[in-house]
């Protein structure tokens, strides 16, 4: 209407509508960082969701996905072969497509979202693959699986998003952890280009999203101060 007859017509504000901006104005909203304490809280109630189901290597999932600094399709397309358990060096140089239309098998793809591969030098992560390696039988292809296909995005975000709310913490989705991952190495070593590597991003102004001042740093310089 306000396309063909009058732009200047205001829309009509019913009851109801009042009502949803309220209560959209009373909803937090989570902020995008974990910390190492709520990390390991989500870890540890992913992995009593998934205990004894076939969906028990998402806790493995979660950790490699925080240890890698990467999104779930590259965690969840990391081979047998992309682990180097004598130099612990894991390489991530595939991700996996999820189809978005039923009925449709999900693709892996060599490649990352911007270049072709990073590789991250962790002796504790590759330890952590090589025991799943042991207790799952799997020697060569895909690491996580289910029936021997990728595990489905839909069935990981539930985990995630249930863990979550077991913990009580707003978040939803998977990149969370990608975020939290992020923003602690960059708290830790306070070197914007070294997050940037390890983040794999092109631009470092991409990178400065998880250049974040966290409170609890903003109250040890207070002490310091004080």
């Amino acid at each position: 209407y306000r396309m063909r007859f009058d732009p200047l017509y205001p829309l009509p504000i019913l009851r109801e509508h009042t009502k949803k901006i309220e209560i959209r104005k009373r909803e937090l909203k989570p902020k995008k960082d974990l910390s190492l304490n709520e990390f390991e809280a989500f870890v540890s109630a992913l992995s009593r969701l998934t205990a004894g189901t076939k969906y028990e290597c998402l806790s493995l999932l979660a950790r490699v996905q925080y240890g890698i600094y990467g999104r779930i399709q590259e965690a969840a397309a990391l081979h047998c072969e992309d682990i180097n358990l004598l130099t612990g060096e894991i390489t991530v140089r595939r991700k996996i497509m999820w189809p978005r239309v039923a009925g449709m098998q999900a693709e892996i793809c060599q490649g990352l979202k911007r270049g072709a591969g990073k590789v991250i030098r962790s002796k504790a992560l590759s330890q952590l693959l090589n025991e799943w390696m042991l207790k799952s039988g799997i020697r060569n292809g895909l690491l996580f699986s289910i029936d021997g296909k990728p595990v489905p995005y839909r069935s990981i975000q539930h985990y995630y998003d249930s863990a979550f709310k077991m913990i009580g913490l707003l978040h939803s989705g998977t990149h969370i952890l990608r975020h939290a991952s992020l923003t602690e190495h960059y708290a830790t070593c306070q070197d914007i280009q070294q997050t940037k590597v390890m983040a794999g991003h092109a631009d470092l102004s991409t990178t400065q999203v998880y250049a974040k001042v966290r409170d609890v740093a903003i109250q040890a310089t207070q002490d310091q101060m004080d």
